[in-house]
């Protein structure tokens, strides 16, 4: 339980009671785990993370390179630290040890801060930052997929596409955010296939008739029963050098109207 109720005060006193007896009755073992720290302390390695600008909710480890949602990284600490306190007893889990010692020395230096902080150093390998080969986040290479392979609610795609044709349909000085906005249809595609691909803002200047692109964390946006792509703020479009390919246009996936079918005794399918 968080912070939010474990604070003094009649009405968080009386909440805390009720749910000590609630599971009392039950016979279940409840830990009273407070969360302060856990967003900002790194779940893999223990050191303060910072937060990634631009990217709401994101978090990043200057020590292990993590980068991990703010919400799942505190929920991670407050699992192995309460791990920690009921295993205390016994062989307790490493996890929650080592978090519980980067609080400690959190909280100590908070106390008494040294005089002279130790001067960082730039630390390249996983070894020299203390955190062990095992937990060391190796980066993967992107799988690719085929324009043909796209199908309706479907997300996480990384495509290489050449830009066909391209259409700016909003050009607003000024957006609902007091920003500007523009909203281009384009029509891109590989060797497999085309789709309708709706660029926005900056994505807008990349997207220009025959530039080849590449679109990473791509999602497939339903408009009338039709598919179209779209790449929101969790994913990147690139400009790609070096490609040659050209599309088959002969084979448009945004001219295929879908239809949501309701089959008794089933669960709802688009087809």
């Amino acid at each position: 339980m968080g912070g939010c109720i474990s604070g003094p005060g009649p009405p968080r006193q009386a909440l805390l009671a009720l749910l000590r007896t609630y599971y009392a009755r039950r016979r279940v073992a409840a830990v009273l785990m407070d969360e302060h720290r856990t967003s900002i302390t790194c779940s893999v390695c223990g050191a303060r993370v910072e937060k990634l600008r631009g990217i709401y909710g994101l978090v990043q480890c200057p020590g292990c390179t993590v980068v991990a949602p703010r919400d799942d990284n505190a929920a991670r600490n407050i699992c192995a630290l309460t791990l920690h306190e009921l295993l205390r007893g016994g062989r307790g889990t490493a996890g929650g040890a080592r978090l519980a010692g980067a609080f400690r020395q959190a909280a100590a230096a908070a106390v008494d801060p040294p005089a002279q902080p130790p001067a960082r150093q730039a630390l390249t390998r996983p070894e020299q930052r203390g955190v062990p080969a095992a937990m060391a986040t190796e980066k993967k290479a992107p799988v690719f997929k085929n324009v043909a392979d796209l199908r309706p609610g479907t997300h996480n795609h990384n495509l290489k596409v050449k830009v066909m044709k391209a259409q700016i349909v909003v050009d607003r000085p000024r957006g609902p955010k007091g920003t500007p906005l523009r909203v281009a249809e384009c029509i891109v595609g590989d060797a497999s296939g085309c789709i309708v691909f709706t660029a926005r803002n900056e994505q807008v200047e990349l997207a220009t008739v025959g530039a080849y692109v590449t679109l990473r964390n791509a999602k497939i946006d339903m408009y009338r029963g039709s598919m179209r792509l779209a790449v929101d703020q969790w994913g990147k479009v690139e400009a790609l050098e070096g490609a040659s390919f050209e599309p088959k246009a002969d084979n448009n996936l945004s001219l295929v109207e879908y239809e949501l079918v309701t089959v008794p005794g089933e669960t709802p399918a688009a087809s």
